[in-house]
């Protein structure tokens, strides 16, 4: 009787349908098949090459394919559908793993092709599933959706790094992630199949609107503001890419270690979650994002003592538990502000794009100063650039303040 009496507590406005519940399903999947790999994906190459340099133009080389692809992919969705793009890319990022299968050591002779081949395949499925997360979603249950769905991935993202845990400490070495590359690609290619579920929805409005954003950047000052804000959220991210998973294997110089942290780190998150689908109000969003990067602050300066397992785990931790607040509070508030853009929603596509563009340039900025900067873990730089990346993000406090009270206005 339980369960009947919680969903009953749900106004119906709130409930969520039966796309939504299928687009919590398949972020589920791939949020399992990229914990076992994505992360992996960086520590792989650490073991190949202990290249900090490596890794950065790694991610450098992929975010920049992903904002171009952002750009194609969301042509082909307002032509098509979201979901064409959608099953694309997810289809693309099982080829990928594939082909690091079969390419095995010589990944890293091959690094900045295959950086190419990620940045592809994860441009189309994210422009495709942050419009179907707009499309599947309203002003009214977004917050419960972003809640749910933040939950619901980090319950995969948990699984996925205790099966690879028991994984390394079975297998160890190289062959250990050979197999959880193989797992990653059977779970991405059930992801595409799954995705038949969700029917098209092609929009009656095919014009593509990208090139008229520049326009409205320059007469929407609210527009504007929220633009810069995704600029500085991506600055953040940079940093956040490859750089913990990093500092964990050089600490404690086992993969099984990792694993199992990663799982514990997705419980942590699990319970914010809840908590922040629970008891969130759009009227607190500001509060939300300040108390979160307070903590980001306290986390990063961590890094300005000597490295070891407790100043590590110390940093990561403390960053996992206010990411969700930062996360979830923007997130939320961006997606109403689409509702207020010209035609109505109608431009979420391009949306989608030109906020990918400035997180992607945020995150290209930062990850080229943090390698350019520091040659290795122990740089005098390293900590002051994870420190300056995490001080920027109070500037979205007084953007969101600008933005809040201009929409009130509308």
């Amino acid at each position: 009787m339980a369960i009947p009496i919680l969903f009953n507590r749900i106004p119906p406005d709130k409930r969520l349908d039966r796309e939504a519940s299928i687009t919590l399903v398949l972020q589920s999947l791939f949020t399992f098949g990229s914990s076992l790999s994505s992360i992996f994906l960086n520590l792989y190459l650490w073991r190949l090459t202990e290249s900090l340099w490596i890794n950065g133009i790694y991610n450098i080389v992929s975010n920049a394919f992903i904002a171009v692809c952002f750009v194609i992919g969301g042509k082909l969705a307002k032509k098509f559908d979201r979901m064409v793009v959608y099953r694309i890319g997810i289809t693309l990022i099982a080829l990928f793993y594939l082909c690091i299968l079969l390419a095995k050591e010589h990944v890293a002779e091959y690094y900045i092709l295959f950086a190419v081949f990620s940045g592809i395949g994860s441009g189309f499925y994210w422009i495709g599933y942050w419009t179907l997360l707009y499309d599947v979603s309203n002003d009214r249950n977004r917050m419960r959706f972003l809640g749910l769905s933040s939950a619901f991935s980090t319950s995969a993202a948990m699984s996925g790094p205790l099966l690879s845990g028991v994984i390394f400490n079975a297998v160890g070495g190289l062959r250990g992630y050979t197999i959880v590359f193989g797992i990653a690609f059977v779970v991405f290619l059930l992801t595409a199949v799954l995705s038949l579920l969700v029917p098209k929805a092609p929009s009656h409005r095919k014009a593509y609107y990208l090139g008229h954003m520049g326009l409205l950047l320059r007469k929407n000052k609210t527009w504007r503001k929220a633009m810069y804000g995704n600029l500085i959220t991506g600055i953040m991210q940079g940093v956040f890419l490859f750089l913990p998973q990093i500092l964990l294997i050089t600490v404690f110089q086992k993969e099984s270690f990792v694993s199992y942290f990663g799982a514990f780190l997705s419980m942590l998150t699990i319970l914010i979650n809840i908590l922040f689908a629970k008891l969130a109000r759009e009227r607190h969003e500001r509060k939300y994002l300040l108390w979160s990067v307070i903590g980001y602050m306290i986390a990063a300066s961590l890094l300005l003592f000597k490295l070891s397992p407790v100043i590590v785990i110390s940093f990561i931790i403390l960053q996992t538990l206010f990411g969700p607040l930062k996360s979830n509070a923007f997130d939320s508030y961006f997606y109403r502000l689409i509702g207020t853009l010209p035609l109505k929603g109608k431009l979420r596509i391009e949306s989608m794009v030109v906020r990918e563009i400035c997180w992607d340039a945020g995150r290209i900025a930062t990850v080229f100063l943090l390698i350019s900067l520091s040659s290795n873990l122990n740089a005098p730089w390293l900590p002051w650039v994870v420190i300056g990346s995490c001080a920027s993000q109070f500037l979205l406090f007084f953007l969101m303040d600008e933005l809040e009270q201009s929409t009130k206005r509308r």
